[in-house]
């Protein structure tokens, strides 16, 4: 390592050991803690200052740990490891009936329902998005949302190229929720306003919403 990388890291370090010192001291007083208080928060603090390096790599471990934690919401699966063959299979919607089925993980929607087709000729099955809160039953499973690509993206998807994959999820994913009317683009307002759905099944009170933790369903 060159001297001017190792100083840029030794920088870096600091400043994410300085912004872990600042943050912890806001939880503190948030938390009713003050400077005069000893114990246990004195320690904490007297470590922090005396071990810049430990308190960088206490962060890090702690930002990829949220970060992992965040992209686990956004994929199949979050919160939810699953067997290697529940890996293998997913939840879709057979939009003549309002049923759900399942079959491959890998298929992409809209694909051939076990009700047939829809009057218009297209495929009826789209993808299912299927949650439970934690604490409930497999039985008390919801779908979020459900999901499909336009016809050019369904081909695109279908690519070697991760490049073109990646393009063809971006652009041409729709989504809607089981009794919406429009299927919207994923990535527009109103996509992710069905993404970044609320189950008000499990709202206790209307004037205060409890925040929920969510668990992705595989098919058993």
């Amino acid at each position: 390592m060159s001297k001017n990388s190792w100083s840029s890291f030794r920088y870096k370090r600091e400043l994410m050991a300085e912004k872990f010192r600042e943050f912890l001291g806001k939880f503190l007083k948030v938390n009713g803690y003050n400077e005069h208080d000893s114990g246990i928060v004195d320690l904490l603090r007297q470590w922090l200052r005396e071990r810049k390096l430990a308190a960088g790599i206490v962060l890090s471990v702690l930002t990829i740990a949220f970060l992992l934690f965040t992209v686990s919401q956004l994929m199949p699966g979050a919160l939810s490891i699953g067997t290697k063959e529940q890996h293998k299979k997913a939840w879709f919607y057979d939009l003549n009936t309002g049923e759900l089925f399942v079959t491959r993980f890998k298929s992409i929607p809209p694909i051939d329902a076990p009700s047939g087709p829809l009057a218009n000729g297209e495929p009826a099955g789209v993808r299912a998005y299927v949650y439970r809160y934690a604490g409930q039953a497999e039985d008390e499973k919801f779908i979020a949302y459900i999901e499909k690509f336009t016809p050019q993206a369904a081909d695109l998807m279908k690519s070697r190229d991760k490049e073109i994959r990646a393009k063809a999820w971006q652009e041409g994913r729709l989504v809607r929720r089981t009794d919406g009317k429009e299927w919207v683009s994923a990535n527009s307002p109103a996509g992710m306003e069905v993404i970044a759905f609320k189950d008000k099944a499990c709202i206790e009170d209307a004037k205060s919403e409890r925040e929920e933790i969510l668990v992705f369903c595989f098919p058993q």
